[in-house]
């Protein structure tokens, strides 16, 4: 394990450990703080920002839907093995930067597979 995964790693389980399921909320809410942050980045400058840290990430569009699929997400690789998608992060970074694109403040993203609980992938689905 690379030192950030271990890093990160150690904060997850010391989070969860003092907040249980708030842990999710306050990842949701950074992966958002980080998202308002590269949100200028084009589809193909996150693309790369991505492959520069491990993981891989498509994203299609179709109208009003968004679809993102990473490989080897950060948390998906942290978060061991998991009942439901735990890529809270992803989440609130993907949901923030198609806000950003489509100005609506009702945008929502839902994780509908995660590697953590035996998918290949971590798919996010962002639409109103």
């Amino acid at each position: 394990m690379d030192m950030m995964k271990c890093f990160f790693s150690s904060f997850l389980g010391a989070s969860s450990e003092f907040m249980g399921r708030a842990t999710n909320s306050m990842l949701y809410r950074a992966g958002e703080d980080v998202g308002e942050e590269f949100s200028h980045l084009s589809q193909d400058e996150l693309v790369a920002a991505f492959h520069n840290m491990g993981m891989e990430l498509d994203i299609q569009q179709s109208g009003i839907q968004w679809e993102f699929i990473v490989s080897n997400s950060l948390e998906e690789g942290i978060c061991g093995r998991s009942y439901e998608p735990c890529c809270h992060m992803l989440r609130g970074f993907f949901s923030v930067y198609v806000r950003a694109r489509v100005r609506n403040p009702g945008i929502r993203c839902t994780e509908t597979e995660c590697a953590s609980s035996g998918s290949d992938i971590c798919k996010f689905i962002v639409s109103p």
